[in-house]
């Protein structure tokens, strides 16, 4: 044997070593990917039992945040047969159904409701950061019949009322409907222009829906805008807020006062709504309007208001800023601004 022939027979022998070691790590790869899908309970049926295996993974912290790290070893498939599952099982979620304890004042409880308070509002910006990246991945590249069939079947199978009283209920309604609204205003795909011989492909645009994709995603929205209008008001955290005071403390202490953390509180409503007001037709904004009037000027006399008083009733521009901004959060979605608001007072 020459010196060139064993140094071939080497590099061989290498490669084949080499590549035995990829199967082999791809091999493991797909056994442990195989583990975790398993052991996510995914595929469980639906009724197994009350809340779903899934369900119960994220009701721990660690859980929460293990999603995002597990979904990036997930087929895309898998990944939406995960989003399919969330959305079927959204108001069992502990975050859902234990929202309600976030519409109470922290001074009007015992250190354990406020210890219980502070364990919610945690687990819901544990979910809120483990959920928005994937779900937007996914809905981001959905065509609106998928977009449509997620709306129906978080409206189907859920409690919707108690789904829009949380966080991430609100947070996962925005991205369908601003989704939902991107695909209506796509145009009709035009010929593309024969390439040169050589030429990159050019890339691949989105198809515009159908008309009956169009038509479903309007019977759809219509109903979710008819459960939305009977609620519009106690949608906002504040209101709740003061619906649950004792007869007459709203009268002499100013929720700014009570929980100065409420506008904050409202503003993803208002994001909420102001996806709503785009996706509405001009019947349904009106509708809008009027159900969230008081809201609008209360928010506009606020922020007028404390900018002209003084001492303890003075409010910070910055927080003078922030209610003005929540409420053009709305108003800009409608082509309208708060400095077009007048109020009684003026």
């Amino acid at each position: 044997m020459t010196v060139e022939g064993g140094v071939k027979d080497g590099l061989v022998a290498r490669c084949d070593e080499a590549s035995a070691a990829v199967r082999e790590s791809e091999d493991k790869y797909r056994e442990l990917v195989a583990r975790l899908w398993d052991n996510l309970h995914v595929m469980d049926p639906l009724d197994a039992c009350e809340p779903h295996p899934f369900v119960s993974l994220l009701a721990v912290t660690k859980g929460k945040r293990i999603l995002p790290r597990a979904i990036r070893h997930l087929s895309a498939e898998q990944t939406l047969t995960v989003l399919t599952l969330l959305v079927a099982t959204f108001d069992t979620l502990d975050v859902v159904v234990n929202a309600p304890l976030l519409d109470h004042l922290d001074t009007a409880t015992s250190a354990e409701g406020r210890a219980r308070r502070a364990a919610v509002e945690a687990k819901t910006e544990a979910l809120l950061n483990s959920i928005v990246a994937p779900v937007m991945a996914v809905v981001g590249q959905a065509q609106l019949r998928m977009v449509t069939g997620m709306l129906g079947l978080l409206m189907d199978r859920n409690d919707l009322s108690r789904v829009l009283r949380s966080k991430p209920g609100l947070a996962f309604l925005t991205i369908l409907l601003s989704r939902a609204e991107s695909l209506k205003q796509q145009q009709p795909q035009q010929p593309q222009p024969q390439q040169p011989a050589g030429a990159a492909p050019a890339p691949a645009a989105s198809a515009a829906p159908e008309p009956a994709e169009l038509e479903q995603w309007h019977r759809t929205f219509t109903h979710l805008f008819g459960v939305l209008q009977q609620q519009l008001v106690a949608l906002f955290p504040s209101s709740r807020l003061a619906a649950s005071l004792p007869f007459g403390v709203a009268q002499y202490q100013s929720l700014d006062a009570l929980r100065p953390e409420c506008d904050l509180d409202d503003e993803p409503v208002w994001r909420f709504l102001a996806a709503v007001a785009v996706c509405a037709d001009p019947d349904q904004q009106q509708v809008l309007v009027t159900g969230v009037r008081d809201k609008v000027i209360e928010g506009v006399r606020a922020a007028r208001q404390g900018a002209k008083a003084r001492g303890a009733q003075a409010v910070a521009p910055e927080k003078a800023a922030f209610k003005v901004r929540n409420v053009n959060l709305l108003l800009h979605a409608l082509s309208l601004d708060a400095s077009m608001i007048e109020t009684d007072d003026e």
